[in-house]
């Protein structure tokens, strides 16, 4: 069984995805997404254009989403790995997404979990796995940490959410997964690391980040309709402690933003 790694990167993150490449090996592959928007020129590294195992794929598109969604359409690897630029993996980290995978046959998405460089979680984990129409409360996977099977009816991630978009800055790995639950896929989380990577966590910026806030509500407007949406943010915000109130109807405003953007196309 083949992994095949999709890196999404943009403009100069080229130049280090070479970093990022295991000794060649059958069970590995990769396929970089190269977003090339700034009209500069760079240097490929030559291991990029060198090595069989490696697929490169330019587009002058922009959008996180987008270049994770050209990459799932162009993959060919029988298990896929969504990945950034700043991700690094091990041979051990393949082997747990091969084992999870053969040992969960039923499985179509495995969320696993991902360290920093250091070694530490990335973020706080649930310590026993589940299934995701199961998750507990507080649970918010990253891309990163999202492993898949290659099939033809695995969703697409939603072009207005994510680095990039227009108006929301992430969320899009949320909106994945739900609508992979509503094509009645099987998706589990395991609490087996399968990456490094040196990203932060959106929730970190959520207080400083008006874009994080509108794609809170956004992606809640997405899971739980407006008034659900309307009714978590309200529960979540007004509970925030070390702010005042003026600067809490501020982040209400921002996420109630986010809920009309997906609810009625309105960014006002």
């Amino acid at each position: 069984m083949v992994v095949e790694i999709l890196i999404s990167t943009i403009n100069a993150g080229i130049l280090r995805i070479d970093k990022m490449l295991l000794p060649a090996c059958e069970k590995v592959r990769y396929f970089i997404s190269w977003q090339h928007t700034d009209n500069r020129f760079y240097a490929i590294p030559k291991e990029l254009s060198t090595r069989r195992d490696v697929t490169l794929l330019a587009s002058a598109e922009t959008g996180l989403s987008k270049n994770r969604n050209n990459a799932l359409q162009h993959a060919h690897g029988e298990l896929l790995i969504i990945a950034d630029d700043d991700c690094t993996y091990t041979p051990e980290y393949i082997d747990n997404v091969l084992k999870a995978f053969a040992e969960n046959p039923e499985a179509q998405i495995i969320c696993f979990q991902a360290l920093t460089p250091q070694g530490h979680k990335l973020k706080k984990y649930p310590q026993a796995p589940f299934f995701f129409q199961d998750r507990p409360k507080g649970y918010y996977p990253s891309s990163v940490e999202i492993a898949l099977r290659n099939l033809p009816s695995i969703p697409l991630f939603d072009e207005r959410f994510g680095l990039g978009a227009p108006y929301l800055a992430c969320g899009e790995e949320e909106v994945f997964l739900y609508d992979a639950l509503r094509l009645r896929m099987t998706i589990q989380y395991l609490p087996i690391p399968i990456v490094n990577t040196t990203a932060e966590t959106s929730g970190q910026r959520f207080l400083i980040d008006e874009s994080i806030r509108r794609s809170k509500g956004a992606t809640l407007c997405y899971l739980y309709g407006p008034i659900g949406a309307v009714a978590r943010c309200g529960k979540e915000i007004l509970f925030l402690r070390g702010i005042t109130f003026k600067q809490k109807v501020r982040l209400l405003k921002d996420t109630w933003h986010g809920i009309k953007y997906i609810a009625y196309g309105n960014k006002g």
